[in-house]
Order: structure tokens, then C-alpha cells, then sequence
């Protein structure tokens, strides 16, 4: 597979897509100002905040919007699985990371100098930018996430057709040229699944052994997992990708051994491997 191509045609993707998605933060910013300027709140933190409130929930789609780009460009150059292809898309990855990070923490930088004028805690101005602490856990998460893509295609051989593979409690329905998993979540399955994420939040919240960084991060991913399963649309690669995060990350806690062997056989009836 020629690299280069691949990075190039899904940086160009990724860049128009940004260009569209800055369009729509630009407005939702503007809303959010005439709001606080219409209660009297322009020079103030709540305004602040919720400025860069808009950054902080377009960040994590931006990234995700970057990762389907990749993993279309990807298919359509033949989806070689070598490690230099591997490298090179987790290099592009944590470069796009990189870029919508420093993006959204220049607008929120912005947003205060334009809007704290007068205000009396300006130490809060201090936990207003959240995005480096983000960056580290989308980095985490999408090198997880591109593991398990390459993973799966490596062990999935070229299907001529659709394939329907009967999982444990999750039907997924595999199509096309080195197929892509597709969900059917039943109500029997997707009960199975909350069940298991309440086990291992429990554990988590519990075990007194983690740092407590890697503890916010691990209940973070839970309750991400706990808002898609709740949606009335999940995303389906999304869930996953998480699920199977959330479940690698708490296999050595002892109290949750037993929600994380269901959760890998869950897994494993999606060609996913823990």
C-alpha cells in the first residue's frame, strides 16, 4: 500500500470535514454568546464555560469523524494490514489528535481574553481547558481502537459475500471485501451489556490499588459506554470500540474478573479478540 497516498487522501478528507465542522462551532458559539449577552452575562465564567463547553464535546467527534475518514481510505487503497501500515495510521491519528486538540484550546484561549474581562475568580480560568487531559485518553483509546481494526481484519479472510455469523447474545452481520462488523443489538443483548458495564464500573470505583488519574479515565470510558447503550441510536463502532477498551483496561482487577471473562466471550462473537 502506498503510504503517503493514504495519509494524504485522508488528510485532505479530514480537512475539508474540519472546515465544515468549524462552520457549525462558530454558530453554536455564537448562540451560546447572545444567550449570556441577553442575560446580562457576557463579561462572566458561566459564559466562559460554556463556550468552551462547545469545544470540549465537538473535540472527541472530530477525532471519531477523523477515524472513519482513516478507516474508509484505508479500505479503498486494498486495507493491507501490514505495520508499516499500522504505524502510519496510528501516527496519523495521534497527529489529528494533535491538531484539533491545539485548535480547540486556541478558541477556548481566545474566549477568555475576550470575555474575562472584570471577572473576579480568575483562577477558575485555570480549569477551563480541559483538552490536553482529553487528548491523553482519546490517544489511549485510538490506539486501542486500531489494534483491534487491524486485528480483525488480519484474522477475517476475503469474503466473497455477506457472511451471517450467529454470536452468543449479539448477532453482527459481516459484508463485503474484508468485512466490517455490523451490530443487530437485541433488548436480551444490549441488558447483557449494561449489566456487565455496571459490574465493572462497580469494580473500578472500588479498587483502591489505581492511580486516580487512570481511575476518572477508566469511569469516563464507562459512562461514554452507558450514554451509547442508552441512545436511541448507538453507534455501533463506537460502542465497541469502547467496550472492548473498557474491558481490556480492567482485566487485572481482581473484582471485576468475573463481569470482564463474560464481556471477552461477549467480544469474541465479533471477531474480537481480549
Amino acid at each position: 500500500m502506498d503510504i503517503d497516498k493514504l495519509r494524504d487522501r485522508a488528510t485532505q478528507m479530514r480537512e475539508i470535514n474540519q472546515g465544515e465542522r468549524t462552520i457549525e462551532l462558530d454558530a453554536a458559539a455564537q448562540k451560546v454568546s447572545r444567550e449570556h449577552t441577553a442575560r446580562g452575562m457576557r463579561h462572566s465564567g458561566n459564559h466562559i464555560f460554556a463556550l468552551a463547553k462547545v469545544q470540549l464535546e465537538a473535540f472527541p467527534h472530530s477525532v471519531e469523524d477523523a477515524w472513519e475518514i482513516l478507516k474508509d481510505v484505508h479500505h479503498s487503497l486494498g486495507a493491507v494490514t501490514s505495520q508499516d501500515v499500522r504505524d502510519a495510521m496510528k501516527s496519523w491519528i495521534t497527529e489529528s489528535i494533535g491538531i484539533f486538540q491545539r485548535q480547540a484550546s486556541s478558541s477556548i484561549a481566545a474566549y477568555i481574553t475576550r470575555h474575562a474581562n472584570g471577572l473576579q475568580n480568575k483562577a477558575m480560568l485555570n480549569e477551563v481547558d480541559t483538552t490536553e487531559r482529553a487528548a491523553r485518553f482519546l490517544s489511549a483509546r485510538y490506539d486501542i481502537a486500531i489494534d483491534n481494526y487491524m486485528d480483525t481484519l488480519m484474522n477475517h479472510p476475503k469474503s466473497l459475500g455477506a457472511i451471517t455469523i450467529n454470536a452468543q447474545t449479539i448477532g453482527a452481520v459481516l459484508t463485503g471485501d474484508r468485512a466490517t462488523a455490523h451490530v443487530s443489538q437485541s433488548p436480551e443483548s444490549m441488558a447483557k451489556m449494561t449489566e456487565l458495564l455496571s459490574l465493572m464500573r462497580d469494580a473500578i470505583s472500588r479498587d483502591s490499588s489505581l492511580n486516580p488519574q487512570r481511575q476518572r479515565e477508566l469511569l469516563e470510558i464507562a459512562d461514554e459506554v452507558k450514554d451509547e447503550l442508552s441512545s436511541s441510536n448507538p453507534n455501533e463502532t463506537k460502542l465497541m470500540t469502547l467496550f472492548s477498551l473498557l474491558t481490556q483496561s480492567v482485566q487485572t482487577l481482581p473484582a471485576a474478573l468475573p463481569a470482564y471473562e463474560a464481556a471477552r466471550a461477549l467480544l469474541a462473537g465479533f471477531g474480537i479478540p481480549i
